[in-house]
């Protein structure tokens, strides 16, 4: 095979890719193992390369056949690499008429109304979940130390996945019990990604295939839905995307009221306000989550803080909130609050830098 495969770069007359033809002449051109950086199971696989460059699998090929010296003419040369990776350089004029074939065949034809067909019978070979789990850990800790590490850059550990479970309300509608239920991180698939995350249910012992992840919010503790469990693999908190996306510019963080209630702050102006509130004895709330309607979307609005009947918006002087006046967003959302504030005989209210003092008159 490997003289073939020496000789075959010899043979090759032209390339077409993207429709350049590449006439063969002084070009270096071989034949070699070669693994895709794109590749999820990082096999070698035989490539062409010319001038150090690995030809598109999309281009088409001239070339002549290394036995029979066929001149075959704008070949795939997908379907050659396939041949080449299965050990097979005949061409189709070799392999259609070829002596040896058509023995074979001529034997074939002849004793076929002589042959008994078997009859089949249908068997229980059902696989048993515990024994295939156990031999699905034995081949993944056969596997390369490589291809573990890079299996787990996107896929979450047993202890990993411990914790976030807390935080899972179910999976695929089915309500999730962490005690009724084992995270199994390498279950045996027959296709290229080789193995899978699954669940295992103890008490029926069956599996549990990870789609639709419906989670619980840490900031907000609104829930919300993941079609794939990697895609919080990457991330620190399990937050919804209205509070990830908020995170990512002002990040979220926690502290408490005097009556030790969790509270959540996104800028120094607030952490500033609470601390007044907390020495004042003043007790300070989480504000509620308002929906609004912009550019013909609902939308969410997520006031700061209430405080007995006063609903209280912090703003510093940020380019987002003189951003969102601009655009109209900002009117919206204080409409919607004042509404909403309204039919709760509340008041909403607006708070910057040199009136959170002033604001306190209001409660005495």
């Amino acid at each position: 095979m490997e003289k073939l495969l020496t000789l075959l770069p010899t043979k090759i007359i032209s390339i077409n890719s993207n429709n350049n033809i590449i006439n063969i002449t002084n070009e270096k051109i071989e034949i070699k193992l070669f693994v895709s950086k794109y590749s999820s199971t990082k096999k070698s696989i035989y490539k062409i390369i010319l001038n150090d460059i690995p030809i598109s699998v999309k281009a088409k090929i001239t070339y002549n056949c290394v036995f029979c010296n066929n001149y075959c003419e704008n070949y795939s040369v997908k379907s050659l690499l396939r041949r080449i990776n299965l050990g097979c350089l005949n061409c189709t004029l070799c392999k259609e008429f070829s002596s040896i074939k058509k023995e074979n065949q001529s034997k074939r034809f002849k004793g076929m109304k002589r042959l008994k067909l078997p009859i089949k019978t249908k068997t229980n070979n059902l696989i048993i979940p515990k024994n295939y789990i156990y031999d699905s850990m034995v081949a993944f800790q056969k596997e390369t130390a490589k291809f573990q590490e890079q299996y787990f850059l996107s896929n979450f550990t047993i202890e990993m996945f411990s914790k976030i479970n807390d935080k899972i309300i179910n999976i695929n509608g089915i309500a999730f019990d962490k005690n009724k239920y084992i995270y199994v991180p390498y279950y045996i698939v027959r296709n290229n990604v080789k193995y899978v995350p699954v669940i295992h249910d103890i008490e029926k012992d069956v599996i549990i295939k990870i789609k639709k992840i419906e989670y619980k919010c840490e900031s907000c503790l609104i829930s919300f839905t993941n079609n794939k469990l990697k895609i919080q693999r990457a991330r620190k908190k399990i937050m919804c995307k209205d509070c990830r996306f908020t995170n990512d510019a002002f990040k979220i963080r926690n502290c408490k009221n005097i009556n030790n209630e969790n509270l959540l702050y996104r800028s120094k102006l607030e952490k500033k306000f609470i601390d007044m509130c907390n020495e004042r004895k003043i007790v300070i709330n989480n504000g509620p989550i308002i929906e609004y309607d912009f550019e013909n979307k609902k939308r969410k609005y997520y006031v700061d803080f209430i405080i007995k009947k006063y609903l209280v918006e912090i703003k510093d002087n940020h380019i987002w909130h003189k951003k969102n006046i601009e655009s109209g967003k900002w009117q919206e959302k204080e409409k919607a609050a004042n509404i909403y504030a309204e039919n709760n005989n509340q008041k909403y209210i607006m708070l910057f830098p040199n009136t959170l003092v002033n604001f306190f008159n209001l409660l005495t």
